[in-house]
């Protein structure tokens, strides 16, 4: 068995606490191939966010992704950087997008 990319995408920007992405396996960003059954999809989620909001950052909107981490990695005095991965295996029906909605009051993402 080996593992091969099958593509990659991106999205990056500023969010208000609340918003939501949705990031797309075709078309924009996204550089690669059709998404097929079987394949594993790896999701991994940062932003900066405020000291004081304690909460998990990021919430997936898009059913069946396993959550294999959701916390903050640092801290310094005003901020804490979040890190979330998580992935899924396709089914037959492969996703085309995956939203992701981020709870704390970011700056960044």
């Amino acid at each position: 068995m080996s593992i091969t990319l099958v593509g990659s995408t991106y999205d990056g920007g500023s969010l208000a606490a609340y918003e939501t992405v949705s990031v797309n396996f075709t078309g924009g960003n996204w550089t690669g191939g059709t998404v097929q059954e079987n394949d594993v999809v790896v999701l991994i989620a940062t932003c900066r966010g405020s000291i004081a909001d304690e909460s998990l950052p990021f919430t997936i909107n898009t059913s069946g992704y396993t959550v294999d981490t959701n916390n903050p990695i640092r801290a310094d005095d005003d901020f804490k950087t979040y890190h979330m991965v998580a992935h899924k295996v396709m089914g037959s029906t492969p996703d085309t997008s995956v939203s992701v909605t981020q709870f704390s009051n970011s700056s960044t993402y």
